[in-house]
């Protein structure tokens, strides 16, 4: 029955100035661009290497939509281990403090952050993008939403005390 109240009580579309941009098949092979396109964009010449991409496509990325008009800007992309481009994806971080938020993940018995030189530079601005799930079953559904967890809470245990408490995502903003 909660289900269905929820199904039925949050169908409200986004706002019309909220924009998503994925990763998708064409993103990825930029097969529907010109090479005139590819040539006139250092992004999309990054792009065209494969991905994983520099993360200096990020920095330009976000560069953009910022310049475009954009309030916040929301990596939801894990960026765990060292890849080229970090120093440019950081210098971006640092100098739009406050107009972006970097994804982190908590996992059973840790929280996976950025790498230390983009999780430095983000600051306070790195949140957890994983929704816990609500049973153990076939079935796990997402049924509630806690904006705060500690290692210990993901992993089902009580909050031991001074342990770090992390935000979601959608709460550091």
């Amino acid at each position: 029955l909660q289900d269905f109240w929820l199904r039925e009580t949050t169908k409200e579309n986004l706002p019309d100035n909220f924009l998503l941009l994925k990763l998708d098949e064409a993103s990825m092979s930029l097969d529907t661009l010109e090479p005139e396109e590819i040539a006139a964009s250092k992004a999309l010449q990054l792009m065209k290497k494969g991905y994983p991409w520099s993360r200096e496509v990020y920095a330009l990325a976000g560069q953009k939509l910022l310049d475009a008009g954009a309030k916040l800007v929301i990596f939801d992309q894990l960026y765990l281990g060292p890849n080229p481009g970090d120093e440019a994806f950081a210098a971006f971080l640092k100098k739009h403090p406050g107009k972006f938020v970097v994804a982190g993940q908590l996992d059973k018995d840790v929280y996976l952050k950025p790498t230390a030189v983009l999780d430095a530079a983000a600051g306070d601005a790195v949140g957890y993008a994983n929704m816990v799930k609500s049973s153990k079953s076939a079935r796990d559904v997402v049924r509630y939403f806690r904006p705060y967890w500690t290692i210990s809470e993901i992993a089902g245990e009580p909050r031991l005390e001074g342990e770090k408490i992390e935000p979601a995502l959608m709460t550091v903003a």
